[in-house]
């Protein structure tokens, strides 16, 4: 049975290679961006979400090597990306 990629990933099933992003962050941003790391070190913008979004997926990710990153933006810039995995 193919899963319902609709839904949050339960806890404790990311093993099975889907992975369900949450964050908090500080009032005052305009909005958050995800970014996922490719099997081949490659960072691309997966998806731009609003101010009140805090969880994102479920994600495929490259496994073992994939990452996924969420950054804060407002007007006047973007915050460094916070990775799920620090960056080797």
């Amino acid at each position: 049975r193919l899963p319902d990629l609709s839904v949050p990933v339960p806890l404790g099933e990311g093993e099975a290679g889907r992975l369900t992003v949450h964050w908090e962050a500080a009032a005052g941003a305009a909005g958050f961006r995800v970014y996922v790391q490719d099997c081949d070190g490659t960072v691309r913008r997966a998806l731009e979400v609003g101010a009140a979004d805090r969880m994102y997926g479920p994600l495929q990710a490259c496994r073992p090597t994939g990452n996924i990153g969420v950054s804060a933006f407002d007007a006047a810039g973007e915050s460094p990306i916070t990775w799920v995995r620090p960056l080797r």
